[in-house]
């Protein structure tokens, strides 16, 4: 049998994503695609990140009655860094007869050799490549044959139907239409969970004069002219791509709030915000104060 692997964010799945799929059953001829989301920290901001388990309903949501197409939790469950080898290796001792495919977009191709342990994904796999932007046919090719020393690389001629997530979550927190990007029932999933939404924001207290005032009696001298050049920067950075100024000043001042609290303190905060924490940042102490950081402004700076 032949079998597809498709790994991605899927924050939210698209009518891309479903296209690229169907675009690999018939161009290589498979069998069956497991589509797969990736663990994403937890502490990252709701209004731009499903959680795990809302974008694997998503995924079972726009991939329901499409015949070869399933969906596997086995990323988002995982309890170390998602790396695509762990993926292949655990496909490939449930399926040890099948052929196995993974399946990436045109993005993904050009910067394969980057991948941690390339090589011996290519040596279990046949890494096929489907176009996400018109005109990158070329790019492809040469990649292909770049990377054709260490395995099989196929190319699917299917044009591209070009989609982005990003804008889409940008779209649905201007309450803008998405309809003709996304499947029926994932914009009513969306629309019921509240997904890439800001609401709740408003209770947040945006006043940085007060923050400052807190912060400059919580870190050293050091530390507290660093929060002021990050926020600093972090307002021209908006600025230039078309982002809140405001809410990037906020977050760059606030970054490293927990960062002088003893250690004791940070991994309390880690362990009782509620954030699915991996063992790998659970055991590394220097990302305690970020994770612990999300949760202190949380539940602390709230009216």
């Amino acid at each position: 049998m032949r079998t597809g692997i498709y790994g991605g964010s899927f924050n939210p799945v698209h009518n891309g994503h479903i296209h690229l799929a169907k675009a690999a059953m018939k161009d290589f001829g498979l069998d069956r695609i497991f589509l797969l989301p990736s663990k994403i920290s937890p502490h990252r901001s709701s209004a731009e990140y499903a959680s795990g388990e809302d974008r694997l309903e998503m995924l079972r949501l726009a991939c329901e009655g499409t015949e070869g197409l399933e969906v596997s939790d086995y990323e988002i469950k995982s309890d170390r860094v998602s790396y695509t080898i762990y993926t292949v290796e655990h496909f490939r001792s449930l399926f040890p007869d099948d052929e196995l495919y993974l399946l990436v977009g045109s993005d993904m191709l050009l910067c394969f050799e980057k991948w941690f342990r390339f090589e011996d994904i290519l040596s279990q796999v046949t890494l096929c490549a489907v176009s996400r932007n018109n005109g990158d046919i070329d790019e492809l090719r040469e990649a292909a044959s770049r990377l054709s020393q260490y395995g099989c690389i196929r190319i699917s001629e299917t044009p591209p139907l070009e989609i982005s997530s990003s804008q889409i979550r940008k779209n649905i927190e201007k309450n803008t239409d998405c309809t003709c990007y996304l499947h029926k029932n994932v914009v009513q999933y969306i629309r019921s969970k509240g997904l890439y939404s800001v609401r709740g924001e408003e209770i947040m207290q945006y006043d940085p004069e007060d923050k400052k005032k807190y912060l400059k009696a919580k870190l050293s001298a050091k530390r507290f002219q660093h929060s002021m050049n990050v926020a600093d920067e972090c307002r021209k950075l908006a600025e230039k791509y078309g982002e809140d100024p405001d809410k990037a000043y906020y977050a760059g001042l606030l970054h490293d709030i927990c960062k002088e609290m003893p250690d004791a303190d940070q991994k309390a905060l880690v362990e009782k915000s509620g954030f699915a924490v991996c063992r790998e940042e659970l055991e590394t102490r220097s990302l305690w104060h970020g994770i612990a950081g999300a949760y202190f402004v949380k539940t602390e700076f709230r009216r």
